[in-house]
């Protein structure tokens, strides 16, 4: 018995399941290259065609300069907070 590649298990489900399924497998034929693909939906996918080094997620909030070994620098010794004078009245609430 042959199965199609293209019987997901998503198959008969939502339009837009079956759409972005469609998508994936359409555009990663023609962009055998990227890694990831953007649907209609804006929804970022894998490309079952790509086979190159796995990356990162297109939206991880990662940037190379993180790992230069660079440190964010301390914090100050001591917080100063002004004082307020014994008569001043606190803000009521």
């Amino acid at each position: 018995m042959h199965h199609d590649l293209y019987d997901p298990p998503t198959y008969g489900g939502t339009p837009a399941q079956e759409g972005m399924e469609e998508q994936r497998w359409i555009f990663g034929m023609e962009n055998p290259e990227s890694e990831w693909i953007l649907t209609d939906w804006d929804v970022w996918v894998t490309n079952p065609y790509y086979h190159g080094p796995i990356g990162r997620h297109p939206e991880d909030d990662y940037y190379p300069e993180d790992d230069r070994g660079e440190q964010l620098p301390s914090p100050p010794a001591e917080i100063f907070v002004p004082c307020q004078e014994e008569n001043e009245d606190d803000i009521p609430f």
